[in-house]
């Protein structure tokens, strides 16, 4: 195959494996993020946990934080050992505006 005639298969092929590629990444996304919310209504932290890094932030709904896993797993553990009735939803895309400010402010005071 001549140069030319490979860099336009090349071209053709491309989209279709950005596509593919594309598709593959969001359905590993969603399987990830399904296990996650899976673990988060059994209550059970280690599994919800192996998402995070060791450098984990959690914005609260209240607009406080708590940082790193260890402390935030803690946190978790002791919640739901002394309220069990404690519980959580995840509402995608609602709060997604006010949780970006709430980042912002975060990361603004971490940087100080």
């Amino acid at each position: 195959m001549k140069k030319g005639q490979f860099l336009y298969f090349l071209l053709l092929l491309s989209p279709s494996a950005i596509a593919q590629a594309k598709t593959t990444a969001e359905q590993t996304i969603r399987d990830l993020r399904k296990a996650s919310n899976l673990a988060l209504a059994k209550k059970d932290i280690d599994g919800l946990s192996k998402f995070w890094l060791d450098d984990f932030v959690q914005v609260r709904g209240n607009g406080t934080y708590l940082a790193g896993k260890d402390t935030i797993i803690k946190v978790w553990k002791d919640t739901f050992r002394t309220k069990p009735e404690t519980s959580f939803i995840r509402i995608p895309g609602v709060p997604a505006a006010r949780t970006r400010r709430r980042i912002s402010r975060v990361l603004n005071f971490l940087r100080c």
